[in-house]
């Protein structure tokens, strides 16, 4: 099992630009394809622990769906095969860069990636939210969550709060409001 979670990682190492939350929707395909089910509560609260936890959300994701699939081998091989395309992607990048920074076709494909990357974001977000229950007939939890994340954008948006304030202030509205 620990092979084929490697193998996994390593795919969606490659394949998932914009950072971790891009990757969800990917892992859940990938996982269902080689026969692995996990709960969509476990996939919600994987990501929301991942989000918060120090360190890059992509490896934290890797690590956690690791360790709920496999244990400790499952750990060691999704967070390597998460590692390492960017490892050979970042070396590769770092040798040729030079010689295709300025291509045109190389700052079209960027320009093309920051919309795709957006995109797939909100997707993961979106889903994520009807996962938990956020966007659902259940108005006591739905108008609350919507509120708690709006508030919560805003105040990215329009002040200098420091992120860890907003996830401290969700898990305390979370603890009065649930």
């Amino acid at each position: 099992m620990a092979v084929t979670l490697l193998l996994i990682f390593f795919k969606l190492g490659f394949f998932s630009f914009g950072g971790g939350y891009t990757m969800i929707p990917l892992v859940e395909q990938e996982l269902l394809a080689r026969g692995f089910e996990l709960p969509p509560q476990v996939i919600a609260n994987t990501a929301a622990i991942a989000g918060v936890a120090p360190g890059p959300v992509g490896i934290n994701l890797a690590i956690a769906f690791g360790y709920e699939l496999a244990g400790l081998p499952g750990v060691v091989a999704a967070a390597l095969g998460v590692m390492l395309p960017s490892l050979i992607l970042v070396l590769l990048v770092a040798f040729f860069f030079k010689a295709v920074a300025n291509s045109v076709y190389f700052r079209g494909m960027m320009t093309g990636l920051k919309p795709f990357v957006v995109g797939i974001t909100l997707y993961a977000a979106i889903s994520m939210a009807l996962k938990n229950g956020m966007l659902g007939a259940d108005l006591a939890r739905t108008i609350p969550s919507l509120a708690i994340a709006g508030i919560s954008f805003l105040l990215l948006m329009k002040t200098r709060l420091h992120p860890i304030l907003l996830i401290a202030g969700g898990a305390a509205a979370g603890m009065l409001l649930f």
